[in-house]
């Protein structure tokens, strides 16, 4: 089975290179929340905020799906 990044492409998990991109898409996420979580202009905000990065279909949870595909090394890292 394939994951998908953040960006649509799909990932098989047999490119060492691909878990350096996780972590690549990791801190831009993280870069990106921390962002808006400082731009949020109240608690409605955040609480909007915390539902698309943590929900059941957030960003989080859809990286997470990455890790599935790929090595135990892979996700050591």
């Amino acid at each position: 089975m394939r994951a998908e990044a953040l960006d649509g492409r799909a990932r098989d998990g047999n490119n060492p290179r691909e878990s350096r991109t996780l972590m690549t898409d990791l801190a831009a996420l993280e870069r990106d929340l921390l962002g808006q979580v400082e731009g949020a202009p109240d608690e409605a905000a955040l609480e909007a905020l915390r539902v698309s990065a943590l929900g059941k279909k957030g960003a989080v949870s859809d990286l997470l799906k990455t890790l599935g595909a790929m090595t135990p090394d892979e996700r050591k890292e």
